[in-house]
């Protein structure tokens, strides 16, 4: 798929300071020249034609998609269908409506670029993602709609359009000249850039900014600033994230979270995510490790406990980095981030009330047994403890500890019934009860919660090392599918699709569902697989692309070999960055898999043809030796008769007739057996089978070789019953003639060579043994091997193409018997041939 790819398009931006200073009218006015020269120019997609229709008639129009009533969307499909060599599009910062294959119009202009297609595109500066704080302090504005800084930088060329705005802006004066000459400097930067010395872009290039990232609407400024400093410095930026184990993020904040990510990578910086509760130890750690000489991060609230800041912490753990620290911008934001964790559940609620109320009826018992307050203050302790183990927030615990000090306050302390107290020393008591409750409560919790976290993370690398180890097991590529879709899925708790790919093309989706339900809400989704393996980029919920759809899909793939695209069921439930990491891991492992199978396939292929190749030289070889000789022997006899017919006696000419007639026998036999080993290689060999007699077969064989009686003595030994076997008589005579042409050919002359048939256990045996000097072990595992024959050896005297007793084994096996070599004595060989008996029916 890729090799197929065209090179990629370039991308021009008609660049301004404000709207409605000449940008599109630039643009389509270039387009016009460029097509008066013949150049294939159209336009995708213009923002606003009013007072543009003159320079656009002679222009061609792709039709936009139309999505709702007045709301047209630039057609991807149909630009990529017409190809043009370039193509324009209005208003690079544009956020596609519900429906769009992208969220953003620039992700449009990326797929048309990949396509090869150039792009005459426009923008604003207040479009430039990084540049947004300072456009806040300029205009009071943020803008929504946003472009990452690399389009820009990277763009092939950018023209600045410096006009004075066509109509009433709604900028002041003063605002409009902030605006170009922040413009101007971002064109002034990225010419200077552009111009930089390689030599001293290395130099700075040692330098490594980290930004840390976290779930704040605040952050976004953080990674901006981050961002401005790595571009003035020409630094590697690099985006980290601490995801801690005992906290699960609110859907508010992992939205955040997700769009400062977004952000990150926006801004060209590397996304790392760790997991652990130790935020500043993996900080400085991650920072030494890489080889970071500058950290940019947000300013922490603090809290009355916290002896120091994560800035403080930061410094005296890695004094020698740079450390900027911005200050968060709207404080109340975070108490809208803290605000869900206040939120009351009913059984949590439940289980806390029940709880002092036991404790306060323990406690009354206690009272009026005299026992000593000290041990009615345990009792609420014991009850606020119980409350930290039993219910799923801090908060709970909190409020039990608070509200036991005024149970015991109200019910146990004199005056009874009251909230006040005559003995000064109550306020210490009920201090330290709140302190020490307050205290044990929130170790168990932290106990409950880290415990809970941990067995949740030992889960979690038990399926991972499971998987691998049984994916190191798995040698075909459904069951190294079925193993990682089967672990993903008992990690997740998500249904998983499958969709192997083959020859660039998807291939029938496997689907894994945690219970029985419709599985065409994933077959309709393979337009979005589709576009993934078309990409190689991931898309679906929780994208940018296609994020309609009701899966995450995901290639699987080694660089820019994909193996496979799989969908995870996402259903407003996005992954956390832990399960995300182990899923990225496993689908690591996946991949390794089905590469490894993949070439072992290759390597058999490639065995395979090497062994064809081998097995057709030593064809051609043996072909030309085996010839060779009998073609030599009958043109030798014809020239002599032909030449001295006249003059030779009968007995001399019949002699030669028959050394033509065997030799012509032996050739036809050589025949037969290099056709018939062609027809069971390439599965056309049809068996004729019919009841026949052994007697009779084994008598047709030899009537073949009846010639060769002269040298050797062959003894045929009969059973007494009569042997019937549904066999193809053609090819077992073909097989008796083969082991007995051997048999001829490798034992010494006057030896004796018997045939035995007789019939044990319900079948036919025929044995065919000789008084040779046998075979050795180590040949007897080979005799079989196609083109093999003792000492690996064609011997000059005794021609043989090794095809024989492979043709044998294949047609014995064809009528599902078996033959054996074994060794017979007092020497000698013995090749055993047994087929099933065919029952005779007797009828009166």
């Amino acid at each position: 798929m890729n090799e197929e790819k065209k090179h990629q398009g370039r991308l021009k931006i008609f660049f301004g300071y404000a709207m409605h200073t000449g940008k599109t009218y630039a643009m389509l006015q270039e387009a016009k020249e460029l097509t008066d020269m013949s150049n294939d120019v159209v336009v995708g997609y213009i923002e606003n034609v009013e007072g543009l229709e003159t320079i656009l008639k002679g222009l061609e129009c792709v039709p936009n998609r139309q999505l709702m009533l007045s709301s047209p969307e630039v057609d991807i499909d149909a630009i990529l269908a017409r190809h043009p060599h370039i193509v324009l599009i209005d208003h690079m910062a544009h956020t596609n409506r519900n429906g769009s294959r992208h969220l953003k119009r620039y992700q449009d202009i990326l797929e048309i670029l990949e396509a090869g297609i150039d792009v005459y595109t426009t923008a604003n500066v207040q479009d430039i993602v990084s540049l947004q704080d300072d456009i806040n302090k300029i205009t009071g504005e943020h803008s929504s709609e946003t472009i990452p800084d690399y389009l820009f930088e990277q763009a092939h060329q950018v023209k600045f359009i410096d006009n004075e705005p066509q109509y009433e802006h709604h900028y002041s004066v003063e605002t409009l000249k902030a605006l170009r000459e922040l413009a101007i400097k971002c064109c002034a930067q990225r010419i200077k850039k552009l111009t930089s010395l390689p030599s001293k872009s290395h130099f700075i290039n040692s330098e490594h900014i980290l930004v840390c990232l976290s779930p704040s609407p605040s952050n976004a400024k953080v990674i901006r600033t981050a961002a401005k400093l790595a571009n003035t410095y020409q630094a590697r930026l690099t985006a980290l994230y601490i995801a801690p184990l005992d906290k699960k993020l609110s859907k508010k904040e992992y939205q955040y979270l997700q769009e400062n990510i977004s952000l990150a990578k926006d801004l060209q910086a590397q996304i790392e995510v760790l997991n652990d509760n130790k935020v500043v130890f993996e900080i400085a750690e991650y920072a030494r490790i890489s080889g970071v000489t500058k950290i940019v991060l947000g300013q922490s609230p603090t809290h009355f406990f916290q002896r120091s800041s994560l800035s403080e912490q930061l410094v005296r753990l890695a004094p020698q980095l740079e450390i900027y620290v911005i200050p968060y911008i709207d404080e109340r934001s975070i108490f809208k981030l803290v605000r869900p964790q206040l939120t009351l559940n009913r059984q949590d609620f439940m289980r806390t009330a029940g709880m002092l109320i036991l404790s306060t009826l323990i406690g009354g018992i206690f009272y009026y047994l005299d026992f000593k307050e000290s041990n009615i203050i345990l009792i609420y302790i014991l009850g606020v403890l119980m409350t930290a183990l039993i219910t799923t927030r801090r908060i709970y615990s909190l409020a039990s500890s608070f509200i036991s000090v005024l149970i015991f306050n109200f019910l146990f302390t004199s005056p009874r019934l009251t909230l006040r107290a005559y003995d000064s020393r109550y306020i210490v008591t009920f201090i330290i009860m709140f302190i020490v409750a307050f205290i044990t409560s929130s170790m168990t919790n932290k106990l409950q919660t880290s415990a809970k976290d941990s067995a949740q993370n030992a889960y979690r690398m038990k399926i991972l090392l499971e998987t691998n180890q049984k994916l190191q097991k798995e040698k075909n590529k459904e069951g190294i599918i079925s193993v990682t879709c089967h672990s993903l899925m008992k990690l997740l708790q998500r249904d998983i699709i499958f969709y192997p790919v083959s020859k660039n093309n998807l291939e029938k989706p496997l689907i894994f569902c945690q219970s029985p339900k419709d599985t065409s809400i994933f077959q309709n989704e393979e337009a979005v697989a589709k576009w993934v393996l078309k990409n190689n980029k991931h898309a679906g919920a929780t994208t940018k692309t296609l994020s309609n759809a009701l899966c995450l899909y995901l290639a699987v793939r080694i660089g820019e070999k994909i193996y496979g695209i799989i969908g995870i069921y996402i259903d407003d439930k996005p992954l956390d960055s832990y399960e995300n990491n182990i899923m990225l891991s496993i689908l690591g492992e996946l991949a390794l898999s089905l590469e490894n199978e993949s070439v072992i396939k290759e390597k058999a292929t490639a065995d395979l043809k090497a062994k064809n190749e081998q097995l057709r030289a030593n064809l051609l070889r043996s072909i030309s030796h085996d010839l060779r000789t009998p073609l030599t022997s009958i043109s030798g006899n014809a020239g002599i008769l032909l030449s001295t017919g006249t003059i030779l006696d009968e007995d001399k000419k019949k002699q030669l007739y028959s050394d033509i007639y065997d030799d012509s026998l032996w050739l036809i036999n050589l025949v037969e057996n290099l056709l018939s080993v062609t027809r069971i290689e390439n599965g056309s060999m049809n068996l004729n089978l019919k009841v026949e007699l052994i007697e009779d077969v084994i008598n047709e064989a030899l009537k073949h070789i009846n010639t060769r009686r002269i040298q050797h003595h062959i003894q045929v030994i009969q059973d007494e019953n009569i042997l019937l076997a549904k066999i193809d008589a053609r090819l077992i005579v073909q097989v008796i003639m083969n082991i007995l042409d051997n048999a001829i050919k490798y034992t010494p002359d006057h030896t004796t060579i018997t045939i035995q048939s007789y019939l044990k256990d319900k079948n036919i045996y025929i044995d065919i043994a000789d008084e040779g000097n046998g075979i050795n072990d180590k040949d007897k595992e080979h005799i079989f091997d196609m083109f093999y024959t003792a000492n690996r050896q064609v011997a000059d005297s005794r021609r043989s193409l090794g095809l024989g007793l492979s043709l044998c084994q294949s047609i014995i096996q064809a009528h599902h018997g078996e033959i054996k070599v074994y060794d017979n004595s007092p020497h000698g060989t013995v090749f055993q041939i047994s087929l099933p008996a065919q029952e005779v029916e007797i009828h009166e």
